[in-house]
């Protein structure tokens, strides 16, 4: 359910973004701003299926409910940093860019949420704690 609702969230930060009527007169601040947010956009992507198949991979096939509470926790981090992607085009919308400039964020965060779906984990390796 958290990873339909992040991805649900992905959308309507689309729409938010669509809807604004950007009132800037002066777009330079957005346009300077865009190379760094995409950068530390790439980053977070980079950092959250990252953290999905290294580290969680680790930590999830455990017994120990210890183990499973820490892969959940580290599970919502890789979510939240996959989902940082739209908050960066969100921002940007909110500082006048049009959708258009906007869209290469979105599309980066629902890409890494797609892969980042937990109905992804293979049937076999998926502990017993899963489907409680």
């Amino acid at each position: 359910m958290i990873w339909a609702g992040l991805s649900f969230a992905v959308l309507l930060y689309m729409g938010l973004v669509e809807t604004m009527a950007p009132d800037a007169e002066d777009d330079s601040t957005w346009r300077s701003l865009r190379p760094i947010l995409l950068g530390f956009a790439i980053l977070n992507v980079a950092l959250s299926l990252g953290i999905r198949y290294f580290l969680l991979k680790k930590l999830l096939w455990h017994a120990d409910p210890a183990k499973v509470a820490t892969a959940f926790a580290v599970f919502i981090v890789s979510l939240a940093l996959a989902e940082s992607c739209a908050i960066f085009g969100l921002v940007l919308g909110f500082m006048g860019a049009p959708l258009s400039q906007c869209l290469l964020f979105f599309a980066l965060s629902l890409v890494a949420l797609a892969l980042l779906c937990p109905a992804l984990l293979p049937p076999e390796k998926k502990p017993e704690s899963f489907y409680r």
